[in-house]
Formats: structure tokens, sequence, C-alpha cells
């Protein structure tokens, strides 16, 4: 699954038209069955809500609404792992961006 991508390269583009993978909004991101992982690209989040990405993308989810859908997600019992991943630039946002991954964290 493949949750709120919306900057995405030609070749990427390509892929996704023949893949079998499904894409939702973060908001209607069902779980799997079975154990899952759920991997979180903090790029994802409207940059507006998190400043100093490195790749910002207008348009996106809240950083609340990705942290509720992960909470939604992990509260079925079958997460078995959290991956959070960002890169952004050295300068500003950091107690802002730390926030987002603490709540992150905290839904475990």
């Amino acid at each position: 699954m493949l949750a709120d991508a919306r900057d995405l390269d030609p070749a990427e583009a390509e892929y996704l038209a023949g893949a079998r993978l499904r894409r939702y909004s973060v908001e209607d991101v069902p779980a799997p069955d079975g154990p899952f992982l759920v991997h979180v690209d903090l790029d994802v989040v409207d940059p507006s809500d998190i400043p100093g990405l490195l790749f910002p993308v207008d348009g996106g989810p809240t950083g609340s609404a990705v942290v509720a859908a992960v909470a939604r997600l992990v509260a079925t019992g079958r997460v078995v792992a959290l991956d959070v991943a960002c890169t952004w630039r050295p300068d500003g946002g950091d107690a802002r961006r730390r926030s987002l991954v603490t709540a992150l964290t905290n839904c475990l």
C-alpha cells in the first residue's frame, strides 16, 4: 500500500500504473491482514506543517493526520515494526520535527 504519494518521477508513475500496489489517502489506509510493518516517510506531511523538508511537496496531510493513521494501525495489534524516514535541511524546524517523530514513536 502507498499513502499520499504525490511527487512521483516518470519512472515511479509508470511502475505504479502497472503495479498491484494499492494507493490510499493517509486517512483511509486500511490495516492489512496479519503482521505488518508501517513505514512513514515524513516528507508526505505538508511542508507548512513540518518545516525544513529537503523535498517539500504541497498538498500533503498534516502531521497529526499521519500520527492518527499510525495510531489507528498500531491499535490493531498487528504492527511488528515502525520505520520513520525523512531527509531535511539542517536549518530550522528541529523542535517540530522532533515532536512529530516523538508522537509517532509514542504510538507503539
